[in-house]
């Protein structure tokens, strides 16, 4: 089970004893969503940054945030989705950055 486990949720069975445990840690931290927990995760999509993270990678943790909103019955848009995302690039990123949000035409998320 542990194998199966990102290291983000990983923390979260640590100390169980048994395989019960883990699934009962599990259980009690994602499957009530409570308002507090959704605004947590709100703020996690506006403020998470990419750090030394690669760019995949950082994706992949704003799409998880996104699919525990939407888990919660939270709808983020694709606009929004890549707001975020240009929100949490370093300035490296700047003249990428330009370049999308300049555009006429809306771009996919998966072109994004």
């Amino acid at each position: 089970m542990i194998a199966t486990l990102s290291d983000e949720v990983l923390e979260y069975v640590i100390g169980g004893k048994t395989a019960r445990e883990a699934w009962l840690h599990l259980f009690d931290r994602y499957a009530s969503v409570s308002r507090e927990r959704i605004n947590y995760l709100k703020t996690e999509m506006q403020t998470t940054q990419k750090g030394v993270d690669s760019i995949e990678r950082y994706l992949l943790r704003l799409k998880h945030i996104r699919d525990q909103l939407a888990y919660a019955a939270i709808k983020i848009s694709d606009d929004d989705f890549m707001i975020a995302a240009f929100n949490g690039l370093p300035s490296e990123y700047d003249m990428i950055k330009t370049v999308l949000i300049a555009r006429d035409s809306s771009i996919s998320l998966k072109d994004f």
